[in-house]
């Protein structure tokens, strides 16, 4: 549990402030069409005012934004645009997810070069998420069907009796090699899972075949786990359809996983798939599903993580093996003062609630992707 002084300032909008503003409510409740996801950071509501139809480049006040740069390319150097989130590890940590085990919060993080460890980890110093150790490795090895340097999307969770690992990484060119193709393309990407006595591992590979590979999808990434109220368990992940330069739209997938965690059970859902004709490009990924408010909701990663486009969108689902359906056109979160290009989001729950962490391209520098944290408030409202 995180300490009262940590996030003693968090509160959710209140009804007041609503009032205050009666258009910019109505506005919203037309555009969220019978949703609203409250965005504020730990400081968000002591330091920032949050995001608010201001400029015609800013859509509603839950971070949606068209093209901030340009605004913020006009503004003078002392001026500050509101944020969602607020900046935790000022490091290169691709893909975080966030584990709290016993008061202390473990962030699993992908790998960033052939000399750095497979799958990485942070834990905080106490109960608190912003204050941080050095960074270790968790997963050291790759398993026997992989090459190291490209193992991403980390995810774990305690189950049965021991802490599972879920992780893609890059498959050994016996199991696939497309000589048609070049470069990158050439190869593919499977899903794999290691397990460790404790958080901090070290997780040990599990032997035998990865666990899901869909080479005719030219590969399968990034991994997250979901377990559902009656306790089933699932794993979501994307097919890796655009590594081939001329892809078609990726797709998101979700299949129920045993009760150790190791093997699939049950068929293969397809949850989504992305659009060409709006914002994603056709290109969805990072796939992270939640139960709130009594609703399934699937947070995904969309358009190329590369760019400025780079942005965070939401689904509803049926259940946990969908099908989900976009609320919006639009994207939920996208470039804004903290840098652009935000994504390869990941949700956990504690005492507090909802939060997301997430990585935006550096505000000051396209060299790495730091680790941003917000505060998400679910909120239904009739249809």
């Amino acid at each position: 549990m995180m300490g009262k002084s940590t996030f003693s300032r968090v509160r959710p909008p209140s009804t007041r402030s609503w009032r205050m503003f009666p258009a910019i409510a109505a506005v919203v409740l037309a555009l969220v069409a019978g949703l609203v996801f409250a965005l504020v950071s730990e400081f968000g509501r002591a330091r920032q005012e949050p995001l608010r139809l201001t400029t015609a480049t800013q859509e509603h006040p839950f971070g949606h934004v068209f093209d901030l740069r340009a605004t913020l390319q006009r503004l003078p150097p002392h001026a500050k645009i509101s944020a969602p989130g607020s900046l935790i590890l000022d490091r290169n940590l691709p893909d975080p997810a966030v584990l709290e085990v016993r008061g202390r919060y473990y962030l699993y993080s992908s790998q960033t070069g052939f000399a750095t460890p497979p799958v990485s980890l942070t834990t905080s110093k106490g109960p608190t998420l912003f204050r941080w150790n050095r960074t270790v490795a968790a997963l050291k090895s790759v398993p026997s069907w992989a090459e190291t340097g490209f193992t991403w999307a980390p995810d774990v969770r305690f189950i049965d009796g021991r802490y599972v690992m879920y992780f893609n990484a890059w498959a050994e060119k016996s199991l696939y090699f497309e000589a048609a193709e070049s470069g990158f393309s050439q190869r593919a990407q499977c899903i794999g899972v290691a397990t460790a006595g404790g958080p901090a591992g070290p997780f040990t590979p599990v032997p035998g075949p990865p666990l899901v590979c869909q080479f005719n999808h030219h590969g399968a990434i990034d991994p997250r786990t979901f377990v559902a109220p009656d306790h089933g368990l699932y794993l979501d992940w994307k097919s890796d359809d655009n590594a081939n330069p001329s892809y078609p739209p990726t797709h998101l997938w979700a299949q129920e996983l045993s009760k150790n965690g190791e093997h699939f059970v049950g068929k293969r859902r397809l949850l989504m798939s992305g659009s060409r004709h709006i914002w994603n490009g056709g290109l969805v990924e990072a796939p992270d599903m939640v139960y709130a408010d009594h609703t399934y909701w699937l947070f995904y990663s969309g358009s190329w993580f590369n760019t400025p486009g780079y942005s965070i969108g939401v689904a509803k689902c049926k259940g946990p093996l969908g099908p989900c359906r976009q609320i919006a056109a639009h994207p939920w979160l996208t470039s804004n003062s903290q840098g652009a290009g935000p994504g390869e989001e990941s949700l956990f729950h504690n005492g507090q609630g909802w939060w997301m962490v997430y990585n935006p391209w550096s505000l000051y520098a396209h060299k790495y992707r730091s680790v941003e944290i917000a505060k998400v408030y679910f909120m239904g409202l009739p249809a």
